[in-house]
């Protein structure tokens, strides 16, 4: 059995959808138990917003301009949608998630050719950490966050 990412993102929407304690620890441990072993690691990293645990050298130093760069491209008409998203909530996720649920352009096909488990997008985070060079690092999204600066 491999869990695929996509239960993990339901279970953050659902300990997102409570503010009981208890209920969030309830959502988490059944979602962690219901996990294969090697999953377990990499499954609580993404938990805790970190692709890879802090115990681990890697990282994978994407900057906060490149980020911005391909939401820009990838949001083209709608930036003005994304831009209020991100004043409205301070949050760059819950910004993209508001441009995907209200954008007007049509939805593209997936990149990948299956579906993408949890051990798979380790795989994918630990090929993107190899990269460094220009454009790389320096001001990455680090412990600081974003600032939000640029819209």
């Amino acid at each position: 059995m491999t869990t695929l990412f996509w239960s993990l993102a339901e279970t953050l929407e659902r300990v997102a959808g409570t503010t009981k304690r208890l209920e969030m620890i309830g959502i988490v441990a059944s979602f962690i138990g219901d996990l294969e072993d090697e999953a377990v690691e990499p499954a609580v990293s993404m938990l805790l917003g970190r692709p890879f645990p802090k115990f681990i050298d890697k990282s994978l130093e994407v900057s906060g301009v490149t980020l911005m760069s391909v939401l820009r491209r990838v949001v083209k008409d709608d930036w003005s949608l994304f831009s209020k998203g991100f004043r409205d909530t301070g949050d760059i996720g819950s910004a993209v998630k508001v441009v995907f649920e209200r954008a007007s352009r049509n939805r593209q096909a997936s990149l990948l050719r299956e579906p993408l488990t949890i051990l798979g997008l380790r795989k994918i985070f630990e090929s993107l950490a190899g990269f460094s060079g220009s454009g790389f690092g320096g001001s990455g999204l680090g412990a600081s966050g974003f600032d939000g600066s640029g819209f």
